[in-house]
């Protein structure tokens, strides 16, 4: 395991103490715990998107109408396009 120095505020590090102990661990394994948390996190919100890709760029930036999922939107798309019906 590597060792990492960290620097915070006073007040913060006597918190994440507080917080440690309440848990019954240490401060070293709580913040591996967020960062890992964190991270899981990230990849399921990107998927197998790539980071630098144009689509992770996007991703989040339309709203859906208030009611609406994007399937319904992919569907009322082909309707109007194909004329199918539903």
């Amino acid at each position: 395991m590597t060792k990492l120095t960290l620097s915070m505020d006073e007040n913060v590090i006597a918190t994440a103490k507080r917080i440690a102990r309440r848990h019954r661990q240490s401060v070293s394994s709580m913040l591996s715990n967020v960062v890992k948390a964190m991270a899981a996190q990230e990849e399921k919100e990107a998927g197998d998107v790539p980071a630098d890709s144009i689509t992770a760029r996007l991703i989040g930036v339309v709203r859906l109408p208030e009611g609406k999922s994007d399937r319904d939107l992919v569907t009322e798309a082909l309707v109007e396009r194909y004329g199918a019906g539903q």
